[in-house]
């Protein structure tokens, strides 16, 4: 994750979770947590999919949506998640998908 500050200034980097060979448990506190210890206004998450594809997965859906409410509620704005492939990546910004998913 790249946590931010209020006119969107890279505070840090910061590995979160390690995931196993295809799935990773990720708790929204524990990325809030890293942005309240940075002081940090917004942030951005991002993962790779080993298996190379980048189209996020129903898993990918649940967890952004999560840690939007999360993120909204506590007023630390979530930029973007993106999913990276080999060649490619996806942005939930991008698509349009990350503005409905803190409503």
């Amino acid at each position: 994750m790249i946590t931010l500050d209020t006119k969107n200034r890279m505070i840090g980097v910061h590995k979160v979770f390690q995931g196993a060979l295809n799935f990773s448990v990720v708790m929204p506190r524990e990325i809030l947590a890293r942005c309240l210890l940075d002081n940090a206004a917004a942030f951005l998450i991002f993962h790779n999919h080993p298996s190379g594809d980048s189209a996020p997965s129903p898993e990918d859906n649940a967890c952004t949506t999560r840690i939007a409410k999360a993120a909204k509620i506590m007023g630390i704005k979530l930029i973007d998640h993106l999913v990276v492939g080999f060649d490619d990546y996806f942005s939930y910004a991008d698509s349009g998908m990350l503005a409905t998913m803190a409503a």
